[in-house]
């Protein structure tokens, strides 16, 4: 008899989204799947040379998965796709709502890799929002040989992605010819362009994302 681990296995081929839906869609096929078949999940030998730890964690993941059962995690990751998703929909903040993770063993390995993609979406949004932004006041230097004031320019701009209060990104006119845009960044605080300090894509890092084309070098 050969075991669930091995039916399951190709299911972890791919990366964490397809893994997922491997899963949902194998958990949906196999509802009725007898928890005591569920306790097969490694049945096997394991080698020789395996430690007790290793033993006790396989026994403790075999615990867990008979305990919750397939129907009880499917209906835990819905729940938390439910509330990440209603996140999503309020303006960005900082710290973000924290979202508690199920405690079944497989959502707690692959649910936190989905708790980024929120975060990674509005990085994504405010780049071209800020592109957006440079080349509309690149077009309105073209055409009236100057750019906008402020003011002005705070009626023009698109709204930025990581601003609690949907304000439009910052501008400020350097001279003629040189301008400054950014984002109040991930932590929601405007720090008047300075750039962020930390490496790019860090949550919570500190200072603002500068479109890099307006950049003001001494």
């Amino acid at each position: 008899k050969h075991s669930v681990r091995q039916d399951i296995s190709p299911l972890f081929s791919g990366g964490p989204l397809a893994t997922w839906k491997n899963l949902g869609s194998y958990f949906q096929q196999t509802s009725e799947v007898d928890s005591m078949e569920m306790a097969g999940i490694g049945e096997e030998p394991l080698s020789t040379g395996s430690s007790l730890t290793e033993r006790a964690e396989t026994a403790w993941l075999k615990a867990k998965i008979t305990y919750y059962g397939p129907r009880t995690m499917l209906d835990n990751s819905a729940t938390w796709f439910d509330q990440l998703s209603a996140r999503t929909q309020r303006p960005w903040s900082y710290p973000r709502p924290r979202i508690a993770l199920p405690e079944d063993p497989l959502n707690m390995i692959l649910l936190p890799v989905f708790g980024q993609v929120e975060f990674k979406w509005v990085e994504a949004e405010t780049q071209s929002k800020l592109l957006q932004g440079y080349l509309l006041l690149r077009a309105i230097r073209l055409e009236t040989g100057r750019y906008p004031d402020e003011t002005e320019a705070a009626k023009l701009l698109p709204t930025d992605p990581f601003s609690p209060t949907r304000a439009p990104l910052r501008y400020r006119r350097e001279s003629v010819e040189k301008l400054t845009l950014w984002s109040v960044g991930p932590n929601a605080v405007d720090d008047g362009g300075t750039p962020g300090k930390q490496e790019a894509g860090v949550e919570g890092m500190r200072g603002d994302v500068v479109a890099p084309h307006t950049k003001v070098r001494p």
